[in-house]
């Protein structure tokens, strides 16, 4: 990204991210070019086709990578204004942020033989410097704190139960729970809510909202479904085949995406399309990052697509409200479409393509 977007201030930067895979056969390429703001005290949400890089980045930043010294991270990363090198992950307390992860499924985090309190007590004992005999009680009422926080019990007898008996929606809340307790700075989470109901889903969502709001921290959602991201997100990062494609604030990103790709996945979305309008089906098959076409990854796929898309990689370009990699994107709010892309007059009929 140029200068230009550097100058916009935010608690955690990620410029020109790049990640590749060692195999036998040479180096894979994971990630090509990740660039976003994530703002403190705000949820940001990441999105894309499984495979675009959403997960990879965030892991990559955080050294939360799998298979330990498998890859090899590249780029520029910033906390507070502060140069980091890409996987730091608390080595110094001073200037190094703390990152947490939460996955789709909690039951593959607890321990079954651990009770709900001691969970959360021994998160205490190593992370917040409650240590000792004589702290010992403060570490069971800031544990109790932490339990009224993310909307679960505090009584001795839900202390005292086992992940098992307790249910799906209060097993992701326990993993939060221990996760406010660690004191990390970024929360990342992974496909949080997918395998919970809609009820329970949306009191989760609340609370990354509250995490973020009210309790300060930074928030990383990663996500297939934009109607959730329209309900706690600040900010919207689209990826696309290892690249960031799109990054605005939220409420310009629903009301006038600019990357055609953007465009495409909130009208192929059943809750975000006008009512009685048929979905729109984005065409083809998504790109690997191992394996990207030349110019332009999307232009396969791409309604809009000429020439220069096809023999030149576009740059990410900031605009008023965020930035955009396109040759040819739709133009800004309020400067030449008078519709936002839900009320978009031409969408094609029923099981029909984009095509232009």
């Amino acid at each position: 990204m140029s200068n230009t977007a550097r100058n916009r201030y935010s608690d955690l930067e990620i410029h020109g991210l790049e990640m590749s895979a060692h195999h036998p056969s040479g180096e894979i390429p994971v990630l090509h070019d990740i660039t976003l703001n994530i703002p403190s005290a705000q949820v940001t949400a990441i999105v894309g086709e499984s495979g675009s890089g959403k997960t990879m980045s965030m892991r990559g930043i955080s050294g939360l990578l799998p298979g330990g010294g498998n890859f090899t991270v590249r780029g520029d990363v910033l906390y507070n204004g502060r140069h980091l090198a890409p996987g730091t992950n608390g080595a110094d307390s001073e200037t190094s942020p703390k990152f947490a992860m939460i996955f789709q499924d909690p039951k593959k985090v607890l321990n079954p033989g651990l009770r709900v309190g001691q969970h959360l007590t021994e998160v205490l004992r190593y992370a917040s410097g409650f240590t000792g005999r004589d702290s010992r009680l403060q570490r069971i009422e800031r544990a109790q704190e932490i339990l009224g926080r993310v909307d679960l019990p505090t009584d001795r007898r839900f202390f005292r139960s086992f992940p098992h008996e307790l249910s799906g929606g209060m097993q992701q809340r326990l993993v939060i729970a221990c996760v406010v307790a660690g004191e990390n700075d970024v929360l990342i989470a992974d496909e949080a809510i997918t395998a919970l109901d809609s009820r329970t889903a949306a009191r989760i969502l609340d609370l990354f909202h509250d995490i973020a709001g009210n309790m300060g921290k930074t928030v990383v959602y990663i996500s297939h479904d934009l109607k959730t991201v329209e309900r706690i997100a600040s900010h919207v990062a689209v990826l696309y085949a290892g690249y960031t494609v799109e990054y605005r604030n939220s409420r310009d990103f629903f009301s006038m995406p600019r990357h055609p790709y953007s465009r495409m996945l909130m009208e192929s979305h059943p809750a975000l399309r006008d009512r009685g309008r048929p979905l729109r089906i984005i065409p083809g098959e998504a790109v690997s990052p191992a394996d990207p076409p030349p110019g332009c990854p999307f232009h396969p796929r791409c309604p809009r697509a000429q020439q220069t898309c096809r023999e030149v990689l576009p740059q990410l370009i900031p605009d008023t409200g965020g930035a955009v990699r396109c040759h040819f994107p739709y133009p800004e709010k309020g400067n030449g479409e008078k519709d936002s892309t839900r009320k978009n007059s031409g969408a094609p009929g029923a099981g029909e393509q984009f095509n232009e």
